[in-house]
């Protein structure tokens, strides 16, 4: 294969929802479930985003001295698009105080040789007056009705020292 279409190769498959898609687009790219790589403190939880404007988070956490993963139940929220947000509505609260920033989904090849897609999010937390906290997430597309964490993976590089 010559250089030029490996490159074409290449950039077709880097290409990726950016943050300054659509609304329509993030709304659409977003949906489905997504199982978020594991925290270096075990958290591993996965969301399924609806069509309906609701989203449920599974949470779960990779227990390394167990080698068990621990759920801790699920929570559903409501969420609406503003620009690149995912607003959410904390239940008892009337405003829109946590959301996520969508940074985009890229595709990325795993050690399977197999490309998936990977959401990129910030997750905003604003509390007190006037504070933020801003932590960046990457959630790997499951099939639908598949709400396993990615523990196994976290259980491997723990393992392996990484």
């Amino acid at each position: 294969m010559s250089f030029k279409k490996l490159a074409l190769s290449a950039a077709i498959l880097a290409i990726s929802y950016s943050a300054h898609a659509s609304k329509e687009k993030i709304d659409e790219a977003i949906l489905g479930v997504w199982a978020m790589f594991p925290l270096a403190n075990g958290i591993a939880n996965v969301v399924e985003f609806k069509g309906n404007g609701e989203v449920d988070n599974h949470s779960f956490r990779c227990d390394i001295a167990s080698q068990n993963v621990l759920s801790k139940g699920i929570e559903t929220k409501k969420y609406k698009l503003d620009g690149n947000k995912i607003l959410f509505v904390t239940e008892g609260t009337p405003e829109f105080k946590e959301h996520l920033i969508f940074k985009g989904i890229q595709t990325r090849k795993m050690r399977s040789g197999r490309l998936y897609p990977i959401l990129q999010l910030t997750q905003v937390i604003t509390y007190g007056e006037d504070e933020e906290l801003a932590l960046d997430f990457e959630y790997l597309q499951r099939e639908s009705n598949d709400y396993t964490p990615l523990c196994d993976a976290y259980f491997a590089m723990q393992k392996a020292g990484k």
